[in-house]
């Protein structure tokens, strides 16, 4: 069983960390590196946790749904529609072929590829 189609209606950019050193002021990186770019259901996150983790944040977690991809994993950013998104929840199903992502949006953050 895998999403519908018309279901997959926005386009998101996954992305990685090139390279990560440990410097003189903690972990560095050199960038990042685009892993893949696919169709994806996006959607708030709503219900009971949302509610219950408050108010303020519910707004900025959102979940996409989206096709099993080999190349994403849990450490991975997400840039829909020109925001940036860390991903909080990762359960992926290769029999099913499906992936289910809650991401929280990171605030001002910006990335350049």
């Amino acid at each position: 069983m895998s999403y519908a189609s018309g279901m997959l209606d926005a386009r998101i950019t996954f992305i990685e960390v090139k390279s990560a050193k440990t410097g003189e002021y903690g972990r560095e990186f050199d960038g990042w590196s685009k892993v893949a770019t696919v169709h994806a259901s996006y959607s708030f996150n709503k219900g009971v946790r949302a509610l219950r983790e408050g108010a303020v944040d519910a707004y900025d977690t959102v979940m996409f749904r989206l096709r099993w991809h080999p190349d994403i994993h849990r450490e991975c950013r997400i840039i829909h529609d020109g925001a940036v998104y860390a991903i909080t929840s990762y359960n992926a199903d290769r029999r099913r072929n499906t992936i289910q992502i809650t991401a929280q949006e990171l605030i001002g953050e910006k990335v350049s590829l």
